[in-house]
């Protein structure tokens, strides 16, 4: 992009010329991770400079057939490609967990206050497997479903390290309201209806 057409866009967007890198930043963050999260430490500027300016990034972003979406509540932005661009595709047991994490976050959301983030251990997630699934997750699939889904920043580590349930079989698991954002759920019986459909699928797709 010539300095030109650069200088002219700055000024179509009415940003000032020291928050250019800023904007620039909070663009490839979320083209990249797609979830800003002001609860976490590491987005919390980003999540405020975005609702700051939240008219111009709605406009970028609407040029390039991306929505920009705020959950007040969570104190979330997200963005969707128009296209479905944005789906990723998930192996059989990252659709499983996802599914069993997202039911017991609305399991628990309606027992919780609005700013706590609900959560499971390793094992009880285990036991709700065997449960609906009627049968067990090994270690190594369950820690790499799980470890992929921390990535999409779907949940997380209470501790904070990566999750390891060989070694850690009673870590905590923090569920975020990403888990209801990118299934698109009104609820606990519909999820429990998806988990129920999904037994006779092999995979599944999700937005991020």
């Amino acid at each position: 992009m010539s300095s030109e057409l650069k200088t002219n866009l700055i000024k179509a967007l009415n940003l000032k010329e020291d928050e250019r890198m800023a904007f620039g930043r909070c663009i490839n963050r979320l083209l990249a991770e797609t979830f800003i999260i002001r609860k976490f430490e590491a987005d919390k500027d980003d999540y405020y400079f975005i609702r700051k300016y939240l008219d111009q990034f709605t406009a970028f972003f609407d040029l390039m057939d991306w929505d920009l979406r705020h959950d007040e509540l969570g104190a979330i932005f997200q963005i969707v490609n128009r296209h479905r661009d944005n789906l990723r595709s998930l192996t059989l047991r990252e659709s499983e967990l996802l599914l069993l994490l997202c039911l017991t976050y609305e399991e628990q959301r309606a027992l919780l206050s609005l700013t706590d983030f609900p959560i499971i251990k390793i094992s009880d997630l285990r036991q709700k497997y065997e449960q609906f699934l009627g049968e067990q997750i090994g270690n190594t699939p369950l820690a790499d479903g799980l470890n992929n889904l921390r990535r999409y920043k779907l949940i997380k580590p209470l501790d904070g390290r990566t999750f390891d349930p060989k070694s850690n079989p009673e870590q905590d698991i923090q569920l975020l309201p990403t888990l209801h954002m990118v299934l698109n759920v009104e609820g606990l019986e519909q999820v429990q209806q998806m988990l129920k459909v999904h037994q006779k699928e092999e995979s599944m797709e999700y937005v991020s």
